[in-house]
């Protein structure tokens, strides 16, 4: 297998440019999530946040094909399946922060100003839907995930799987293209909220040369993360906190 592996992806070594994450991290970053982020209406995301719901299907395919085919091969513990650890907490931070990625209820005030017909029935509707659907879809991936590892999980799934396990490597570059495309919906998020800060504080008008330098101030802050830290578990485990305290706020 690991023979097989380094002839087919040879062309592209661990010292090829291609495969440094701070070169992807820029270049996807420029040319795919900066642009994305500029638009002004949010509707006009609508074909790339249904392209991201497709590869959430897909993910979730390669996590359930591979509970039902590596767990098997994972030995099991006493305590696998114990209610709660003294880690417990640190396992709903994380949940709880996915929840959020993946129904992004805090940003229905823009999901309203995007319908068609901008009626509290209509907002009511969407909005319960995805949070079903999400919750849905974060139990259907905790139930995979975790019967596949039990308590040799790690924070991020993909991390558990083998480095030449091709279709975890398919499911994880699924992933990676999802997080991308759904990026810019949180930008937005991030953008309406210092406008808001910004009216309240000098009532200046919104211009474009403004709204440029908003959003790249935004994407300069997210790449540098991104370039500091390889973890998604601690990521998700440290911005929890903060993130959930300020939509709170």
């Amino acid at each position: 297998m690991e023979s097989s592996n380094s002839s087919r992806w040879s062309a592209v070594g661990l010292d090829h440019i291609l495969a440094q994450r701070h070169f992807v991290i820029l270049i996807t970053t420029i040319l795919l999530t900066l642009p994305l982020s500029l638009f002004h209406d949010i509707s006009k995301l609508r074909k790339v946040s249904f392209l991201s719901l497709m590869l959430t299907v897909v993910i979730l395919l390669t996590v359930i094909i591979r509970a039902a085919t590596l767990g098997p091969q994972i030995p099991s513990k006493d305590e696998a399946w114990t209610f709660a650890q003294p880690n417990a907490i640190q396992a709903i931070r994380v949940m709880s922060f996915d929840e959020n990625n993946e129904c992004c209820y805090y940003y229905s005030f823009l999901i309203y100003g995007s319908l068609e017909k901008c009626t509290i029935s209509n907002w009511s509707r969407v909005t319960n839907m995805s949070v079903l659907l999400a919750a849905f879809v974060s139990l259907i991936f905790a139930e995979s995930g975790y019967s596949t590892f039990t308590v040799y999980i790690f924070h991020d799934i993909f991390e558990n799987y083998c480095k030449n396990d091709d279709l975890a490597t398919f499911g994880s570059l699924c992933y990676g293209i999802s997080i991308i495309l759904t990026f810019p919906i949180e930008c937005f998020v991030t953008r309406e909220l210092l406008y808001v800060v910004s009216n309240v504080f000098s009532n200046r008008t919104l211009t474009a040369g403004f709204h440029i330098a908003v959003t790249v101030a935004i994407k300069a802050v997210s790449t540098a993360v991104s370039l500091i830290y390889d973890c998604l578990g601690i990521v998700l485990v440290k911005c929890f906190p903060l993130c959930i305290t300020s939509i709170a706020t």
